[in-house]
């Protein structure tokens, strides 16, 4: 039988879905045929009893819940180095414990990822696809931090590849005529500044506010290019698909033992997110492939200032755009007992026959 730990990364701020991913996980563990494992939960030094007993309830005693209170602050803005070393103390002490049990897989979940309850067992499925051909996978969500679908393409010197290049965007002459003069300062082997570097970031976020030439089908049919994100990456797949990505989240991953034995933050220095760093500086070194499934997807809880939010990613179920990604924006419910609705909802009559 496979062995497998979970592990689960959340200081107090960021516990608020853990419950209901519990019941998910169960799904999961049922789905794939997996009878008892490891839970690897780190967290900051806040009481967590009530997850701690949802996981013994729902899981049962053939699952081993071990709790990692580490001494760590939490507080720090997101994305920011100090926000980023965090997370990776975190996941250092957990995947730590997961070598220590010798198991034979790790499934690292975000403490706000819900994962649909095939997720596992297409990321096993894929895992030993043509005999171990891809060493990580995982199942795609919406990002948090303003980008798109997880997965897509890149490369060392860019992570995340655009979805539109430069040269794609309808932008006047005269900031074409600012971008070239900024870009003519440039000379043959020297360093350029940091004031050049940051007056640079400025004009390509003003070139980024203008309109693409066309959208993606279009500007591929005229140019194609590798690009980031995956539904510009790999636009219209959905349903039935499975894909090499260049890089990958963390959110909702499963790594093999060879991938597990790589995972570590030696030279991370909190510039840029943690998963990013592995990618690239881990895993690519020695040749690891990833693989994103956009045929299993998953859904992801956010705290806005009006409250939770979820966003779910399904696929269109009929016309022409069958099996296509579609994402949709609303309330978020744990469905523990006590939730009313935040406002009133008129229902909306059926006319259907």
């Amino acid at each position: 039988m496979k062995s497998l730990a979970i592990i689960i990364c959340a200081t107090k701020d960021f516990q608020y879905a853990l419950k209901a991913q519990a019941r998910a996980i169960k799904q999961n563990a049922t789905a794939a045929n997996l009878s008892g494992g490891h839970i690897i939960l780190c967290t900051d030094e806040n009481p967590v009893a009530a997850i701690l007993a949802q996981y013994s309830a729902l899981l049962g005693d053939s699952w081993t819940i071990h709790h990692l209170p580490l001494p760590v602050s939490d507080g720090f803005t997101r994305y920011k180095a100090n926000a980023q070393l965090l997370i990776a103390q975190l996941y250092t002490a957990g995947f730590d414990k997961a070598r220590s049990l010798a198991v034979e897989f790790v499934w690292t979940l975000e403490s706000d990822v819900l994962p649909e309850p095939n997720n596992l067992r297409c990321m096993f499925d894929m895992l030993a696809f043509d005999a171990g051909f891809y060493d990580v996978a995982f199942c795609p969500y919406i990002s948090s931090g303003g980008g798109g679908i997880m997965g897509g393409r890149g490369n060392e010197r860019n992570h995340i590849l655009p979805n539109v290049y430069e040269d794609e965007y309808e932008i006047p002459d005269e900031l074409a005529d600012r971008v070239k003069a900024h870009r003519d300062l440039l000379q043959p082997n020297v360093q350029p500044s940091q004031e050049w570097h940051d007056a640079n970031g400025n004009l390509v976020e003003e070139i980024k506010m203008h309109s693409a030439k066309g959208n993606v089908f279009t500007l591929n049919g005229k140019n194609w290019r590798k690009r980031g994100w995956l539904e510009s990456a790999y636009p219209g797949l959905g349903k039935g698909v499975v894909l090499p990505s260049d890089w990958m989240p963390m959110g909702n991953n499963l790594f093999s033992k060879k991938a597990l034995n790589l995972v570590d933050f030696t030279g991370y220095v909190g510039a840029g997110t943690q998963d990013l760093f592995l990618t690239f500086r881990r895993l690519k070194q020695h040749a690891i492939r990833i693989c994103v499934i956009p045929h299993s997807v998953s859904s992801h809880v956010l705290r806005k200032p009006d409250g939770f939010r979820i966003i779910t990613l399904r696929h269109e179920s009929e016309g022409e755009f069958e099996g296509h990604l579609r994402q949709e924006e609303t309330d978020w419910y744990s469905f523990e007992p006590g939730e009313t609705v935040k406002e009133p909802i008129e229902q909306t009559p059926d006319y259907s026959i």
